[in-house]
């Protein structure tokens, strides 16, 4: 069985944010979305996932409103997902009343033949993207 994680990330913020700090922001999203109260989740998902080449596609979607939709349509299909919040220490400007700001989203890991089409169709995040 295969399986996969995808970690979702608001492209608006990437120029802002750079390599460096969207690369932190998603390593944040991959462990917080197999962590839970800083215990690893059991469930065969995640043990299969790691008991495999830990498979990760970073996406994007274009606006903090498609990543909370995207996190509540994940919730309805009862995929466990971890919203990512950075503190606004460096670089971006909050976002919400307590200071942060929506980065992106990290996703339990899923056998590849489960993931739904909400996560199938959105776009690697490459680099060199200029389709905005």
């Amino acid at each position: 069985m295969k399986y996969v994680q995808y970690i979702i990330v608001r492209k608006d913020l990437v120029p802002i944010m750079g390599i460096g700090k969207t690369a932190a922001q998603v390593s944040h999203a991959s462990l917080g979305a197999v962590l839970d109260k800083g215990q690893l989740l059991d469930t065969p998902e995640v043990r299969g996932w790691l008991a495999g080449p830990f498979t990760k596609l970073v996406v994007y979607v274009k606006t903090k409103q498609k990543l909370l939709n995207l996190a509540a349509k994940l919730d309805e299909l009862g995929i466990r997902n971890k919203p990512i919040y950075d503190a606004c220490r460096t670089k971006l400007e909050p976002e919400e009343p307590d200071g942060s700001t929506l980065t992106c989203v990290g996703v339990s890991p899923i056998l590849v033949d489960d993931t739904p089409k909400c996560l199938k169709t959105l776009r690697l995040l490459e680099g060199d993207d200029d389709d905005d």
